[in-house]
């Protein structure tokens, strides 16, 4: 018995002692090299088993859809291997997103087939999130975020499907270090003339 109990605090204090070293790592390391370290072991553990997941040039992230799955159905990405955050406030409600949709996903089943919109930057934008909304997935509206290249003044966000603007906001300033959001709501993209919709950003 007194082996037994030995060999068991022994694995104990091994265990917390990695846990702290692991601890201690994340802490000094920079964040950015986190990030880098999380997206190469994801993407050497996917290749591992065969799996390969489309993604975007813009964010180095995975291509999403409305509520966070990937082009492979049943798996969903979130956080800084979709896009990179300024505010934790944004990680987390991208991560309720994507654990409420799994949850749903292993309930009933796909999103239903149907009309897909392909979301575009304009010029002035560095990328857009998600990169494809299915409307038979859309509630009652749904979130797209974005990045400018720019500083802009007063400006009107136009969110166009063709020649057609299906949407406006009103911001005051606009600027690349500051992550922007705007909810779609379902009602408007159902409007959209073309399975394409483009975010761009006209200044005052």
């Amino acid at each position: 018995m007194g082996e037994k109990i030995n060999n068991i605090l022994k694995g104990e204090i091994i265990s917390s002692v990695f846990y702290i070293l692991l601890g201690l790592c994340l802490i000094l390391i920079p964040t950015q090299t986190v990030d880098v370290i999380c997206k190469v072991v994801f993407g050497l553990i996917l290749i591992g088993v065969g799996i390969y997941i489309e993604m975007d040039p813009r964010t180095k992230g995975a291509i999403v859809y409305e509520n966070m799955e990937t082009s492979i159905p049943g798996v969903f990405a979130c956080g800084n291997v979709v896009q990179v955050h300024d505010l934790v406030d944004f990680v987390s409600g991208e991560s309720e997103l994507a654990g409420a949709a799994a949850a749903n996903y292993i309930q009933n089943g796909p999103v239903a087939t149907g009309r897909v919109l392909t979301v575009k930057p304009g010029a002035d934008l560095g990328y857009t999130l998600p990169q494809r909304i299915r409307l038979e997935g859309v509630e009652k509206s749904t979130n797209v975020s974005f990045r400018v290249r720019r500083i802009c003044g007063k400006s009107t966000i136009l969110v166009k499907s063709g020649d057609t603007v299906i949407a406006r906001f009103k911001r005051d300033r606009l600027a690349p270090g500051e992550m922007e959001h705007i909810a779609l709501p379902k009602v408007l993209l159902d409007r959209a003339p073309m399975d394409e919709v483009t975010i761009e950003i006209e200044e005052a």
